[in-house]
């Protein structure tokens, strides 16, 4: 399947502050526009959001250790996929 000019492939990644659950919103957004996205979450992050409720919305699970068994070569994977990466807030 070929990628359309107007899709993208999202990273969207969320960090520990009493905002991250905004992120909700701008995850669902871009799914809106039919864009892919793929979200990560530090572990303060995942304090103030939920992983379901992004896993909910992107059909995703979301990203928490790169350093778990098996992830050792995610990051660079994730990057060579990503149009765009957003650190929010």
């Amino acid at each position: 399947m070929s990628k359309s000019e107007d899709s993208k492939n999202v990273v969207l990644m969320t960090s520990g502050s009493i905002a991250a659950f905004k992120s909700a919103s701008l995850a669902s957004l871009t799914v809106k526009k039919g864009w892919e996205i793929q979200c990560l979450s530090s572990k303060g992050g995942r304090h103030f959001l939920g992983d379901t409720t992004l896993e909910g919305i992107t059909g995703k699970p979301v990203l928490t250790d790169m350093f778990e068994p098996g992830n050792a070569l995610d990051h660079i994977e994730l990057a060579d996929w990503a149009d765009l990466m957003i650190l929010y807030p």
